[in-house]
């Protein structure tokens, strides 16, 4: 199991580090390029069901014949569905992580940002309220009396 894991790694290596000839552009077109052309032009599930299927068919031969085809890409299809709603629930608690921080962070900074206002006249501006305004009838109010018609229903 080492020896693919060893010739992954020195083939990586060669493609990063390796001389400007053929042989290491073609492998960075064919590993690196290509697949990320591919995977910027899909959506997230496609790819995630494409990684599942590569990784179902390089170790799971045997589950592919006892329960076939059909079944497999069925729970495939629902493991990349887990996977894709799993990935936006941990982005939406990374996002309401980072935005605590942000406010409890961002205190010490509103309180400097207020002296300075104040400090160098910059102040906000007075808020004016709102005139009130008047409420008239609807426009299809064609009767007098609204009031008693009101009642009555």
């Amino acid at each position: 199991m080492s020896l693919p894991i060893a010739a992954a790694i020195a083939v990586l290596l060669f493609t990063r580090f390796g001389p400007d000839i053929p042989l290491t552009r073609t492998l960075r077109y064919h590993l690196a390029e290509r697949p990320a052309r591919w995977i910027a032009g899909h959506a997230l599930r496609d790819v995630i069901f494409v990684a599942l299927t590569a990784g179902l068919l390089l170790t799971g031969g045997q589950m592919w014949a006892l329960l076939g085809t059909e079944f497999m890409f069925g729970y495939i299809a629902d493991l990349s569905l887990y996977f894709d709603v799993l990935a936006v629930a941990w982005l939406t608690g990374a996002i309401g992580g980072f935005r605590r921080a942000l406010r409890a962070v961002g205190t010490p900074f509103e309180r400097v940002a207020r002296a300075a206002r104040a400090r160098f006249g910059t102040a906000a501006r007075a808020r004016r309220s709102r005139p009130e305004t008047t409420r008239s009838a609807p426009a299809n109010d064609d009767g007098e009396g609204g009031a008693a018609v009101a009642l009555a229903a």
